[in-house]
């Protein structure tokens, strides 16, 4: 052994300590010979525990459901509605001439009615009582059940009022027009969105209020060249390319429904899972051009596109609280897990209805 080491050994605890008397350190060995390093490291002094101000998630984007069809609150779950006859303002009456002593030619208007039946649209939450007690702080589990309910709901009834109106089949009798494969909005010679939009509008019997499309699509219009080509002549404005996303739609919306007379067109950007690794746009590839008018049509002189009946006569439970529509309830339930359970339940009643397919129209495959 050098000479400037020298060993001894722990009576009580039997480690080996070496004491090096030329480099002053030392080190321990415990009874089996592996090192006890006495050294602290930054593990050595800290737990590793969940931050107290961060627990991040995703937000949905907001809906188009509520303006593409207008809600109108019902008293009772099912009920009809009627609808005056559309030829009683378009049909023109031969021969209105009345001669002296003639009798006036009579005409009856139309009536017809239709039934809606609201559907219950529900989802729920258990919050076990010793899963709440454990969660750490920043994770309110109670209130991120509530959030989880609401946005399933909201997310299911923007997909049903997106399939409704975006549907050709549902639109058989109105107006529709498929978009042929070299005039596809993102491509193709002969592409011209605003000439479809026109010839949409042009078609209808009604004043087209709004346009619906989803956020590709709305990309595949302000992108088209001949869209770009009008904005260019007839707009003194930056080029869409070097603007940021708002600003783009607020040129085109705005400015460009000044000139040409266009209706405001509603983005929808909602996403929803398709498969496990893909997410979709909820409003697909069709653009709706619609009559969202929000008066409820109560003087035989207007009609909707599309429309929600909601029922909202069952009013709140014992345990929940109602508004718009949409019940939210929260009760324990004893039997729920070891401790009991606290559960969180949303609903709402809907019934979504295509009011009018002559009011607005559908154009088909805008993108491909």
């Amino acid at each position: 052994m050098h000479p400037n080491i020298v060993k001894v050994r722990d009576a009580e605890t039997g480690q080996v300590i070496t004491l090096d008397l030329y480099k002053n350190t030392r080190t321990m060995t415990d009874a089996s010979g592996r090192l006890v390093t006495m050294d602290l490291g930054q593990q050595d002094v800290h737990i590793d525990r969940a931050l107290a101000n961060y627990a991040a998630g995703y937000t949905q984007w907001e809906g188009l459901a509520d303006q593409v069809s207008p809600i109108i609150p019902t008293p009772n779950a099912s009920d009809k509605f009627y609808t005056w006859d559309k030829d009683d303002v378009f049909q023109s009456v031969e021969d209105l001439i009345v001669g002296p002593n003639a009798a006036v030619k009579e005409i009856s208007p139309r009536l017809s009615s239709a039934t809606f039946t609201t559907v219950a649209y529900g989802v729920g939450a258990s919050v076990p009582l010793e899963v709440s007690a454990n969660a750490d702080s920043p994770l309110k589990i109670e209130m991120a059940a509530v959030r989880r309910c609401k946005e399933a709901i909201f997310l299911g009834r923007e997909a049903r009022v997106a399939t409704s109106i975006m549907t050709a089949a549902n639109w058989t009798g109105g107006y529709t027009n498929t978009i042929a494969a070299g005039a596809k909005w993102n491509g193709g010679a002969s592409s011209d969105p605003i000439r479809d939009i026109m010839t949409a509008q042009e078609a209808s019997l009604t004043p087209v209020r709004a346009i619906a499309m989803s956020e590709r699509t709305w990309h595949d219009f302000f992108q088209n060249a001949a869209v770009q080509k009008y904005v260019a002549s007839k707009i003194d404005a930056p080029p869409l390319g070097k603007m940021d996303m708002n600003s783009q739609a607020n040129i085109v919306n705005d400015k460009m429904n000044a000139l040409l007379g266009l209706p405001p067109i509603l983005i929808g950007r909602m996403r929803k899972k398709t498969s496990l690794t893909t997410y979709g746009m909820v409003w697909g590839d069709n653009v709706a051009l619609i009559n969202n008018d929000p008066a409820v049509p109560s003087d035989g002189q207007r009609i909707s596109t599309h429309r929600t009946f909601r029922w909202t006569g069952s009013g709140a439970s014992p345990d929940g609280t109602m508004q718009g529509g949409f019940l939210v309830r929260s009760y324990f339930d004893p039997k729920r897990g070891a401790h009991g359970a606290r559960v969180i339940v949303v609903t709402h009643n809907d019934a979504e209805v295509m009011t009018s397919v002559y009011a607005g129209g559908l154009l088909v495959g805008a993108h491909q």
